[in-house]
């Protein structure tokens, strides 16, 4: 199911020939969409230079597409790496504060409360 360009450009990258050019054929087919459904994921690729149209069949992927595509692999691991780091940062943060309390009432008791 394509939800986004991203997952489109997945498909046209995998629909590739070994000179980056694909079949508009090709990725409707795989797509599973219609070729009315697939027109605005065609034209804002194209719009942003991602593709570039060489006939009325055939699009040329521009290298850069390789570098913009994130797999749905890069995605889970870039939200693993992310939800781990955030959990890590708060429980750092919440072993300081626990630190800190424990310092704070050593000095209480330690000083007296005066």
């Amino acid at each position: 199911m394509i939800k986004d360009e991203n997952d489109f450009l997945g498909i046209m990258i995998d629909c590739k020939n070994d000179d980056n050019t694909c079949s508009i054929g090709k990725v409707i087919k795989e797509s599973g969409m219609t070729d009315i459904e697939c027109l605005p994921f065609f034209r804002s690729l194209r719009e942003n230079k991602i593709i570039q149209e060489i006939d009325l069949e055939t699009y040329k992927i521009n290298p850069i597409a390789f570098s913009i595509y994130q797999s749905p692999v890069k995605k889970v691991g870039k939200s693993v790496y992310d939800s781990a780091k955030f959990s890590l940062k708060h429980f750092i943060r919440i072993i300081v504060e626990i630190i800190v309390a424990l310092i704070i009432a050593y000095l209480v008791y330690h000083f007296g409360w005066q």
